[in-house]
């Protein structure tokens, strides 16, 4: 799919110039226009690129092991709108709960915790027609 493709490519990239240069070094060694020019390709913006290619080569595993936890095939995820997969990932890598995101995958209980914190939540919900949290009475 293109969002796969889109962050393999990035990931190919990153991997690639990683081994030359250590984090974003790579980056920082293009002239603005190289940046920009890469980052358009990969449908992303320069700060964008530059955020991922500080992160690592495996940033968007946890939500990749979340999608396979909650029986979403991978290929659903292929199928879903390139924006929406972007914004996804792109959350999932910012995210500022992936200790506990990263627990509870260690445990297996994020297929039932993640709602409680996790950025994607309702998208994953929505996109790949999860049934809906019960709700207690209150």
């Amino acid at each position: 799919s293109a969002a796969q493709r889109t962050f393999d490519a990035v990931a190919d990239w990153v991997r690639r110039n990683r081994s030359a240069l250590v984090g974003n070094d790579q980056l920082t060694k293009l002239d603005g226009n190289q940046v920009a020019a890469i980052a358009k390709d990969l449908g992303i913006t320069a700060g964008q690129l530059s955020e991922l290619a500080s992160k690592g080569d495996h940033a968007t595993a946890p939500l990749q092991e979340l999608l396979a936890g909650l029986g979403v095939d991978p290929k659903e995820f292929e199928k879903i709108d390139i924006r929406v997969a972007r914004d996804m990932q792109w959350l999932c890598i910012n995210c500022n709960d992936r200790s506990q995101c990263n627990f509870g995958l260690s445990i297996g209980i994020a297929a039932t915790t993640f709602r409680e914190y996790c950025p994607n939540a309702v998208t994953i919900d929505e996109v790949f027609n999860l049934p809906a949290r019960n709700k207690s009475a209150r």
